[in-house]
């Protein structure tokens, strides 16, 4: 007596469990409706939404039998702990979606072939349908109060969905995109098609999952490599799935699979993109913790142009004179290849274990002289006249740069 009326206890809070978080909101349970009724191979969705009620139509497969029987059980059973074994199949091989709604309205009606379910106050019967169509329909008396969400509800989560869906005869499908992008990749396979972008802002990663065009879910986190990206994974496997592990799998897999690919292409794209777009791939490339191939891109200023150096042709200096010669503004007196470094540039640069040595225009000549004396060992008299002999290492034309590296960047 004990042990049954534990498991009477256990059950009906397992029930009102179900009944309270199966559905984010009031008007979730639409996309629920849908997510089931794309299970079913269908060609189109219809909802038809009134003041006092609300009605999901599919035209594919009919409502499984064995779902049908699985929720009869749970809301017409006397025996506890056979109704425990029973909602513990109908979650594992259906879910929970449609016993949800017979516990949450007070009427529910599934129509398919020629049978109808009415669940009403909890309990559930089968009733003998005249008329036979394709699919099935799920129809719900329920209070108006939340009825303005329900269209936006449906387009945020099923906009995507690879069969047409109306809400009172509009069409609510728009084509699932990746928005304010600087680069986008795309691939599809067996498991599913997917997109993959460089945003324009942000520090985090962000990549959406989806089930047959239909929103379940997303993860945003900080990548170890620094290549921030923005995905979309649309799973093609109509099967049902408890907790979308096998979607949320494959999902993963390609995004670990193109986020390299797609960095890798930046190098062919770059001198085609707008400055803001360059602007931002320079941000992400210093903040990245490995950028091979990609260190010949032309991402630094120069002082007479700018996105005119690589990474490759500065590091080039730092190898020749021991530090890094660099401006903070643009300026005609410095040599060409000379970067122009903004604070985060230098901060990247000094995390990395480079050394910086900055130039000023005002003292350019003096200031370029000495460091050539100081590290080449080849200009022996800083102070002689600047129309004296020179060495060859100091060697230039009247108002040229005060020396040349033997190989110019971009050479």
């Amino acid at each position: 007596m004990t042990e049954n009326l534990a498991l009477t206890i256990d059950l009906a809070a397992e029930l009102r469990k179900i009944a309270e978080r199966q559905h984010l909101n009031d008007v979730h349970f639409l996309v629920q409706l849908v997510r089931h009724a794309m299970r079913h191979l269908p060609s189109s969705i219809d909802i038809v939404s009134s003041s006092a009620h609300v009605a999901v139509r599919q035209d594919g497969l009919a409502f499984p039998r064995t779902e049908r029987d699985l929720i009869l059980s749970v809301l017409g059973g006397d025996d506890p702990a056979q109704q425990q074994r029973v909602l513990e199949a109908l979650e594992r091989e259906h879910g929970t979606s449609i016993l949800s709604l017979a516990l949450l309205f007070s009427r529910v009606e599934v129509s398919s072939e020629d049978w109808t379910l009415v669940a009403e106050r909890g309990r559930g019967k089968l009733q003998p349908r005249g008329e036979r169509r394709p699919g099935y329909q799920i129809a719900i008396r329920r209070i108006n109060r939340a009825r303005n969400s329900e269209r936006k509800e449906i387009a945020f989560f099923c906009a995507g969905a690879s069969v047409p869906i109306r809400y009172n005869g509009k069409a609510v499908n728009l084509p699932s995109i990746l928005k304010g992008q600087v680069l986008v990749s795309k691939a599809e396979d067996s498991r599913g098609r997917g997109m993959l972008g460089i945003p324009l802002a942000g520090r985090l990663s962000t990549v959406s999952f989806l089930k047959q065009g239909i929103r379940f879910g997303f993860r945003r986190f900080l990548d170890p490599d620094g290549y921030v990206v923005e995905g979309l994974w649309d799973a093609h496997d109509s099967s049902f799935e408890p907790t979308y592990a096998q979607s949320i799998s494959s999902g993963e897999e390609f995004v670990a699979r193109s986020r390299p690919e797609l960095y890798a292409a930046i190098g062919s794209h770059f001198t085609t993109l707008d400055r803001s777009s360059r602007e931002r791939l320079r941000q992400l490339l210093l903040g990245a913790v490995a950028t091979d191939g990609l260190d010949h891109i032309p991402m630094f200023d120069s002082v007479r142009q700018p996105f005119s150096l690589s990474m490759h042709e500065i590091l080039s200096l730092e190898n020749r004179y021991g530090g890094i010669p660099f401006s903070m503004r643009p300026s005609r007196r410095l040599p060409p290849w000379i970067p122009v470094l903004r604070l985060e540039e230098m901060h990247a640069l000094r995390r990395r274990g480079h050394a910086l040595v900055v130039v000023s225009s005002r003292s350019a000549k003096l200031r370029w002289r000495g460091l050539a004396g100081r590290l080449s060992g080849i200009c022996a008299g800083i102070g002689s006249s600047a129309r004296g002999s020179r060495s060859d290492g100091c060697a230039g034309s009247r108002g040229g740069p005060p020396f040349a590296p033997a190989h110019q960047p971009g050479e």
